[in-house]
């Protein structure tokens, strides 16, 4: 073998072990042609900014399960609770704009940004997240004692007017703190919130008469009904709560400005490619329809209610909008 070919010889071997060594280093979402593998070729997690156990990791954790076939790949729950939901949500929005990190965007996320009690770093809102859809919302129900003797809306109302109630809460800032301060506003009035470590608590010092009146989600409150310690007067909501179908709703009481929910969906952070969020909404979507995500939420009492990303776009505006009014309120 002469110089030349020596030297041919020899570059071609070099190229062919650099290529092997850059093959082996090929991104996971490329295939061997070098083109991008179908969307998603790794397992999807979602973000659950609240703690585990409750209804936000309830949802999560059974839309996961439901959505792991539409994927063909293991979709997992990650809990990033602290900071009244701002850590979790701040995680999902800081995540790769890749579509494999999903955040259940809770309602909080309209409500920080306007509280005046927080750093300007961690007034996260919705415009750091693409929205894919709405999953859930579940409106506040005023629930007093049966000892009370209240049996109407209009009983409350005319007490409320007579001295100040004591209405417990689910904690400062919390959406079920939010919804007692609407109604005072609406009506006039001034309560004294007592505030708890969640809507639990707040009920329980109802059963206990330590005070006199919530505003939480049905579910938190149909045990006391069902055993009738507990009376329901009126539902924060244009439609009639199916959970509650008897209990008139604040539009059918004269108030039609006076409905608040709890309520969760999904986003991405600002930036993921648009193809990927077809991808994702389609197959949550899908899952959100089967047996397997529809009944468990059925038998938790949780409220259903799809939105695409259009409408949950200007769902989270409206309600962004409508806590920044409610946030003066709030002392």
């Amino acid at each position: 073998m002469n110089r030349n070919t020596f030297r041919i010889v020899a570059a071609a071997l070099v190229a062919a072990a650099l290529a092997w060594g850059w093959a082996g280093c090929a991104p996971p979402d490329e295939n061997e042609g070098g083109g991008k593998a179908e969307f998603p070729a790794s397992p999807i997690t979602i973000v659950c900014p609240p703690k585990p156990g409750g209804t936000s990791d309830t949802i999560t954790r059974a839309l996961a399960a439901a959505a792991k076939e539409q994927f063909g790949q293991n979709v997992m729950v990650v809990n990033k609770e602290g900071g009244g939901n701002v850590v979790g949500l701040r995680y999902g929005a800081d995540a790769r704009p890749d579509g494999y990190t999903v955040t259940y965007m809770v309602c909080e996320i309209a409500i920080i940004p306007h509280r005046p009690d927080l750093d300007a770093q961690d007034k996260i809102d919705h415009s750091r997240f693409e929205p894919l859809a709405l999953l859930n919302r579940t409106p506040a129900v005023l629930t007093v004692s049966a000892k009370s003797g209240w049996n109407t809306f209009a009983d409350f109302e005319k007490a409320a007017r007579e001295r100040k109630l004591t209405v417990g809460t689910s904690g400062p800032w919390s959406i079920w703190e939010l919804a007692p301060r609407m109604l005072a506003s609406e009506l006039g009035v001034s309560f004294e919130y007592i505030a708890h470590h969640g809507a639990s608590e707040a009920v329980a010092a109802l059963r206990g008469d330590h005070v006199q009146a919530v505003c939480v989600a049905p579910a938190e409150v149909l045990p006391g009904l069902r055993d009738g310690s507990f009376k329901a007067l009126t539902v924060f909501d244009p439609e009639r709560d199916p959970a509650l179908p008897d209990v008139p709703t604040t539009t059918e009481l004269g108030k039609p400005n006076l409905t608040i929910s709890a309520w969760g969906g999904l986003g991405v952070p600002k930036g993921t490619p648009e193809a990927v969020r077809a991808v994702l909404a389609g197959k949550f979507k899908k899952a959100f329809d089967t047996p397997a995500f529809q009944e468990p939420m059925a038998k938790a009492n949780v409220s259903l209610k799809w939105l695409d990303a259009p409408a949950y776009a200007r769902f989270l505006d409206d309600e962004s909008a409508r806590f920044k009014a409610l946030a003066g309120a709030v002392k």
